[in-house]
């Protein structure tokens, strides 16, 4: 894989994990429109469904961050093991 292809492949992921957080963020407003209607029972339910999302987002942000640290450490040692071919 190409440096290229690879920031093509976080940005991506990063469009993706944008889309996710504003439907979670809708669902997050359901559910706190459900409570003021007095809908317990189905804001619990949603409830429920909004922390898987959440939960998923956070897998998903933590392995974006895995990733571009990856990627900034290799293009760091890269420019220096250039920069010492320079001198």
């Amino acid at each position: 894989v190409n440096k290229r292809q690879e920031v093509d492949h976080l940005a991506k992921e990063l469009k993706n994990v944008s889309t996710a957080h504003k439907t979670y963020e809708l669902h997050v407003k359901d559910v706190t429109q459900l409570l003021t209607a007095g809908n317990l029972p189905g804001a619990r339910k949603l409830a429920g469904k909004v922390e898987i999302e959440e939960e998923a987002l956070n897998h998903k942000i933590e392995g974006l961050l895995f990733e571009v640290s990856r990627f900034t450490a290799n293009a760091s040692q890269k420019a220096k093991a250039l920069e010492k071919f320079a001198i």
